[in-house]
């Protein structure tokens, strides 16, 4: 620790004395309007005092000469009461006003004088919060009453942030979830590193992007938090650091009344439905419950307050698709077999290969202080803690894991944030927040370290065994300081916002990829037989014991990233019109140089890289309008553009600072007569300790460079929308909104030589030679380079109608068809795997295509139902739909096509006929060549984006899997406890995928696992030229020629069971 600050601090002080102190990230709402007199002429000098009434807290504004106030920076939610006074004129108050997060909510009051007698005071305010002149992008707002009744299993923030449009699982506006930016009461909670494991499926569709993520918990409880905000295009200048999507999240305080709650969820097997085959299995046994409590209230009446929520979770989650089961490729006596080699060969326990249950247990503990200072200054400090671990362990239809291939990873968290919050009555508002988080994961493995084990076994399956070559070494540390300031001043038309918002980070990451090494063979015969196809592992050079490994970062560095920004809020059209143009800088810095290698300046096609990255200056203008047609906040016309620019995974830049050749060394080679590896022999027995990996291959490293000139992700964002408002309160929306990269992310292996591609018969290239001879220098594995490019687009077009509480009625249903496309979408944990599992036609030169992210049409909608009988005694049910087209995968060769060293990147041509197939049936198929063309050809017409690149190769992301739909419930009943008090008992029932009720098909959720980038191993080649060149294929029937599979767990019912006490 004292470490970090000597390393971080001190430059912090440095970098703000550079920087005048002003802006930050959103925490409250703003309350904003005119004041007139009873004939319309604005009142200047006019007092409004607005009081937050669960704690007393005072706000304060006067008007200016044309009669407008803002009070910026006060706490959402409420109820607020509102009172104007002027000397002459008649005081007036307004009650049950509500301000919502990063919204503007307007009052306009008219003002009539002392001697006169009105007949009416006019107040306008705003009816559905839609309707707002702050908001300009798309953006969705989910408050607490929404949050307490939306049906949820595992109560994370997904749950909630599903409920924006333009969303799906984790990725927002069509982008990696990597690029989403997460804070929580203004300070950011973003897993910075994004190093999780690929999990497939519905129930582990990827990480969630915020700390902890890779032990499968939550940042926060859901009992802690009061509103999120969802943005895509805020064009607030005060937002920063995303090109995805913003989640913006305030935390609950204590009121002046106690009150509380205490908790608890469950399901078993009992509570969940059967399998969605023919065979209508039962599930095994499986528990998962959350227990909690919180509690709030006043040490002090209207001065100081606390609020404090405990929660605690555990899950044994079952694991499907053992071997032989229904559904799955390999059968249970190929997987014995496997297991009685491991033991008879090598003494080792592969593990289960039969039913397998995944623990997840988490503990979190949140605490809040609130003090009302004064009328202008209102203080709150909270600190946040996270203890949880997963097992990770993950299998499919084509995808076979043995137990051994399980690992658990812990995470623990701390979290503090401090936000002093002044108002004053001119207008002027400022709110400085501070923060710092300390994130801590590890990896432990079951039994010893053994090598991972690949085997490509038949119809495109895969089997992994062995201990995970990801989590053999891992542990990795974050510290983060934050200093935030934003001031908004009010003058007239104009409201100018100034600020910084400064993130310094201290790394210290140790993971070794394959440490344990990593053994791939093309068939279950090889395996048998000693050929791998190839091999790789890492290795220290120096001391290359656990304990050293272990121990040891490689990589400890800093980013420093400062921001500033400045905007003006215009009005025009006496306040109809509102235009805001702003401008935002940030300059990100690496004090920490990554080591030269002289081996790699002195390589023609690596020497202009030497990783002097960071420092650069991005400047973000951007412009946004809203305009109230018609001056009564029934049609409004808004949008914008600008630039943004985000974070990458820092998991990128510590394998430069780690992968140099400096300290660590690689083994990659491929055996055979002339390859260089293990004595030139093609026959390779499995080297299981790792301490002797190297002496396979030596001399050998890994570099990954990054290009001296990369820039961070940047776009241009526009967005234009209308909203308007209907009879029955209904508010509809048509909102478009379009990307355009700037700069995008590209990964490419620069270590491969150009002077040894020929061209194979469908147009691709071919590398040829031996291993060592496509290397531009036979000590480098690989070079990946992380580069830039300027190709990538995406866009939607969202329809949304929403109605208001309204008879204890509310909904909204929404339709968005989009689309994305990029040249790497970043997905993977490593610049290697971005590279190698990035399916191209040239890996050279990728291609800007469908991206992973890429989903044409959603339909998401939600209906809630509230009824008050009597007091203390209410009913409440919301039901959710959501309807998802298909998830994009591609189709690949089931080995290295190409010859560039990845046997997961070769996308497939898709023969026109018969003799365009060139089928060569492998050694032992009985089948002839014209039937395995005959259940090929089946197989491609069966598949729309197969069928239409006949005579081509097909583009990455071709394939969808059938469209998703799931419809989930919650119902709720509260029962008084004790008469006459707020004491009441309640009692909730949430179904997930209620369609598996109804059939066995309606509630199937499909997929296509993550373990190689959603690829499909679709064709083999099965006979290759003297060149090296494909020259015969083959393919293995593909059951039901369906290459997706289903959510064992997902494509069931679930329910669970709530109890609550309430006080």
């Amino acid at each position: 620790m004292p470490r970090f600050y000597s390393r971080v601090v001190a430059p912090l002080a440095l970098v703000l004395a550079a920087i005048s102190p002003s802006g930050a990230q959103v925490t409250g709402g703003t309350l904003a309007g005119r004041i007139t007199t009873n004939a319309g002429a604005p009142l200047s000098g006019a007092v409004v005092a607005a009081t937050y009434m669960p704690t007393g807290a005072r706000y304060g504004a006067q008007t200016a000469d044309d009669g407008r106030f803002v009070i910026a920076n006060a706490r959402s939610g409420g109820p607020y009461s509102i009172t104007v006074r002027r000397i002459g004129y008649k005081q007036e108050t307004r009650n049950d006003i509500y301000l919502s997060l990063g919204n503007t909510t307007r009052v306009d009051i008219m003002l009539g004088e002392v001697a006169t007698a009105l007949g009416g005071v006019t107040v306008t305010a705003e009816s559905d919060p839609l309707i707002d002149k702050n908001r300009t992008g798309p953006s969705t707002n989910i408050g607490r009453s929404m949050i307490e009744n939306l049906p949820t299993l595992g109560r994370s923030l997904q749950d909630i942030t599903r409920l924006s449009p333009q969303g799906n699982a984790n990725s927002f506006a069509g982008t990696n979830f990597r690029y989403n930016n997460i804070t929580i009461d203004g300070a950011a909670s973003n897993d910075v590193f994004s190093f999780s494991p690929s999990q497939g499926g519905v129930s582990g569709v990827g990480p969630s992007g915020t700390p902890g993520a890779g032990a499968r918990t939550q940042p926060i409880s859901l009992d802690a938090i009061e509103e999120v905000q969802v943005t895509l295009a805020p064009f607030d200048v005060k937002l920063g650091n995303f090109t995805g999507g913003s989640i913006n999240a305030v935390t609950r305080s204590g009121t002046n009344e106690t009150s509380g709650s205490f908790y608890s969820y469950g399901r078993n097997q009992m509570l969940t439905g059967r399998s969605a085959d023919e065979a209508r299995s039962k599930i095994p046994s499986y528990s998962d419950y959350q227990i909690g409590g919180r509690i709030g209230g006043a040490f002090i009446p209207n001065k100081a307050f606390f609020f404090l929520n405990v929660d605690v979770a555990h899950r044994n989650e079952p694991i499907g698709f053992a071997p032989g089961d229904v559904g799955t490729v390999i059968n249970a006596s190929t997987a014995s077999a496997l297991l009685d080699t491991l033991r008879s060969r090598y003494n080792y326990d592969g593990g289960s290969v039969g039913a397998f249950t995944n623990l997840t247990e988490s503990r979190k503990l949140f605490a809040r202080m609130d003090f009302n200072l004064s009328d202008i200054h209102k203080l709150n400090i909270r600190h946040n803690f996270v203890d949880a671990h997963a097992q990770n362990f993950a299998r499919g239809g084509f995808l076979t894991k043995f137990g051994s291939q399980d690992f658990t990873q812990s995470n623990r968290t701390n979290s503090s944030v401090a936000e002093l919050k002044s108002t004053w009555a001119g207008g002027v508002s400022n709110s400085l927040i501070a923060g710092a988080s300390f994130t801590r994961d590890g990896r432990d493995v079951p039994g010893q370290i053994f090598p991972q084990v690949e085997i490509s076994g038949p119809s495109g399956s895969s089997i992994f065994l062995g201990t995970d070559r990801e989590a053999s070494v891992f542990k990795i540390g974050t510290s983060v300081l934050e200093l935030t300031d934003n001031l908004t001043v009010a003058r007239g038309a104009h409201t100018w916002t100034i600020g910084t918002h400064n993130e310094m980070y201290g790394i210290q990451y140790n993971f070794l990829n394959a440490y344990n090494g990593r053994w791939q063979y093309s068939s279950l015969a090889n395996f048998y037989a000693n050929k791998p196809s190839r091999i790789r592992g890492q290795y220290n050079l120096t001391d290359n014991s656990l304990d050293n490994v272990k121990g040891t970062p490689q990589a400890d560095f800093r980013v420093l990233w400062p921001s500033a920004y400045v905007q003006d809020e215009i009005a025009f059209l006496g306040d109809r019109l509102h235009v805001t143009p702003g401008l935002r800088v940030d300059i990100p810095s690496f004090p920490d140089r990554v080591p030269t290698n002289a081996a790699l300046t002195s390589t023609p096609a690596t020497s202009q890289y030497a990783n002097e990255f960071g420092g650069d200056v991005y400047v973000s203008p951007r412009v946004s309008f809203n305009w109230d047609v018609k001056g009564d906040q029934t049609l409004q016309l808004r949008g914008g553009t600008g630039r943004f620019t985000g974070r990458i995974p820092f998991a990128w830049y510590a394998y430069a600072y780690e992968n140099t050749g400096l300290q660590l060394g690689n083994v990659d080679c491929r055996p055979s007569a002339t390859s260089g590896c293990a004595g030139n022999s093609a026959t390779v027995p499995l080297v299981t300790d790792p301490t002797q990996l190297k002496n396979l291959q030596s001399g050998v490293f890994e570099a990954n460079l990054i290009d001296n000139h990369f820039k961070l992700p940047t776009i241009n964002r526009s967005s234009l929308a209308v909203d308007v408002t209907l009879p029955l309160g209904l508010v509809a929306t048509l909102e478009g909104m379009y990307t355009k990269s700037i700069y995008d992310v590209k990964f490419l292996n620069i270590g491969l030589k150009d002077s040894s591609v020929a061209s194979a018969v469908d147009g691709r290239p071919i590398f040829q030679g031996s291993p060592t001879q496509l290397r531009v220098n036979p000590n480098f594995s690989s070079v990946f380079l992380l580069t830039n490019t300027a190709d990538g687009d995406r866009y939607s077009l969202t329809a949304q109608l929403r109605k208001t509480l309204s008879h204890g009625m509310q909904g909204a249903v929404a339709y968005t068809h989009g689309q994305s496309r990029d040249v790497s979408n970043g997905i993977r944990n490593s610049p290697q795997s971005n590279w190698e599992f990035n399916q191209v036609s040239d890996p050279r030169s990728p291609s800007l295509t469908y991206s992973n992210f890429d989903i044409r049409h959603r339909v998401i909608a939600n209906l809630g139902w509230q009824r008050r009988w009597t007091e203390g005694v209410n009913t409440g049910v919301t039901l959710i739909y959501s309807g998802t087209s298909g998830s994009p995968f591609t189709f690949v060769y089931g080995s290295d096509a190409n010859r560039d060293g990845s046997g997961s990147n070769d996308l497939v041509y898709v023969p026109k006929d018969f003799a365009d197939a060139r089928i060569v049936p492998v050694a032992g198929d009985t089948r002839t060549a014209a039937e395995i063309w005959a259940q090929l050809n089946d197989f491609i017409m069966s598949q729309p984006g197969l069928d239409a690149s006949r005579g081509s190769i097909t583009g990455r992301n071709s394939g969808r899997t059938p469209w998703n739909h799931q419809v989930d419930m919650r119902i709720s009943q509260d029962l008084p406890v004790v008469r006459g008090t707020t004491h009441r008992a309640q009692l909730s029932l949430d179904v997930i995928n209620l369609g598996a009720l109804l059939g066995t098909t309606l509630g199937r959720q499909y997929f296509v696992p993550n373990e190689n980038n959603y690829n499909f191993q679709a064709i083999k080649v099965s006979k290759t030229d003297p060149s090296g060149a494909p020259s015969g294929f083959t393919f293995d029937p593909v059951p039901n020629n369906q290459p997706w599979q289903y959510d064992a767990l997902n494509s069931r019912y679930q329910a669970q069971i709530g109890l609550r006490y309430l006080f």
